[in-house]
């Protein structure tokens, strides 16, 4: 391959680039092609170029495999963010569903075997505590006066604040005819039972 050959195909190679600067050196070869400086200049720019070329080439490499990398993490967390809020979404409708259960529980209360009181002489009440039995009621000659609470779940042995305030006041008044009954449902044979409070 002749010198004139090597021009021409870097010529080429230089008209055929959208820089600025491989253009300006193509036209300074066509003009001086005789001269090996001229020659040597351009290759050792071209040489140049290419070197920045490749090491642009290789950060754009690095910086995808970067990109691609971080992506597979972010996938990673995404996929493990949806997997916890199916948990979570799973885990408020078991909840959802035993406080559900556990309400209809509570209303169903004075329908059981379990339950010592005739339904006519209950009063469903569902604010501070559940029911008040007014014992004697359907004879018309009353007897007792019971306020209820019942409870479900896993804490079904705890009274809220004003409840318990509510029991120790009406053991205050120190009369068998009046008190406070609290009643949890057992969890290992579903039954109703009476919980014992320490006054």
């Amino acid at each position: 391959m002749s010198r004139s050959d090597v021009i021409s195909i870097i010529v080429t190679y230089a008209d055929g680039s959208t820089e600025e600067f491989p253009k300006s050196l193509a036209n300074k070869l066509r003009q001086n092609q005789g001269d090996h400086k001229t020659l040597a200049g351009f290759v050792l720019e071209l040489f140049h170029l290419w070197d920045k070329d490749y090491a642009l080439a290789k950060q754009a490499r690095q910086h995808d495999k970067e990109l691609m990398e971080l992506e597979e993490e972010h996938e990673d967390e995404l996929e493990a963010q949806a997997e916890r809020a199916k948990r979570q979404h799973e885990v408020g409708l078991e909840q959802q569903s035993a406080i559900l259960r556990g309400q209809n529980l509570e209303k169903w209360l004075p329908c059981l075997s379990e339950y010592p009181y005739d339904n006519g002489d209950v009063i469903k009440v569902f604010d501070t505590f559940d029911y008040l039995v007014l014992v004697g009621r359907v004879q018309q000659s009353f007897s007792e006066l019971v306020f209820q609470e019942v409870k479900t779940g896993n804490e079904s042995h705890i009274l809220k604040h004003d409840q318990n305030n509510l029991r120790l006041f009406i053991e205050s008044i120190k009369d068998d005819r009046v008190r406070f009954e609290h009643w949890a449902r057992r969890v290992k044979d579903d039954k109703f039972s009476l919980v014992k409070h320490r006054s």
